[in-house]
């Protein structure tokens, strides 16, 4: 193996792990908040739903796309590398896909699987430190 090729894969490694997390996260935490991928409020529950999410002690006024946990919980991130070119898919497991499907679907439409330009920044950042520090 090259010289080049080792620094790659090690690159790979931390650097592209790192911004895998980073991306879920930054996900995570703007649903959360109630913010879509493109910056926007997400709309409000119905009157039936925020009644549920009363009953069960959760929050009705922000709209966190959180009821069990078991939607958000699925979702990971994978890291596909080919040559100099890599791409990080983040997305739920199955089960997770399905309910998000229909949370994006709506109505409303709840548009939480994103990346916006500066994130895709943030990820090339990290991805560009994590090659300085090798």
């Amino acid at each position: 193996m090259a010289e080049d090729d080792d620094l790659r894969i090690r690159w790979n490694r931390r650097g592209l792990e790192m911004a895998r997390n980073f991306i879920v996260g930054r996900i995570l935490d703007r649903t959360a908040q109630g913010v879509d991928v493109n910056g926007q409020r997400f709309a409000p529950y119905s009157e039936r739903h925020k009644r549920t999410r009363a009953k069960r002690g959760l929050s009705t006024d922000t709209v966190d796309l959180r009821m069990t946990g078991s939607m958000l919980g699925t979702i990971g991130g994978e890291v596909r590398v080919d040559g100099d070119d890599f791409e990080i898919t983040v997305a739920p497991t199955a089960l997770g896909a399905i309910k998000a499907a229909s949370i994006e679907a709506g109505p409303p439409r709840r548009n939480f699987l994103g990346v916006t330009d500066e994130d895709a920044d943030d990820v090339a950042a990290i991805v560009a430190r994590a090659m300085d520090l090798e």
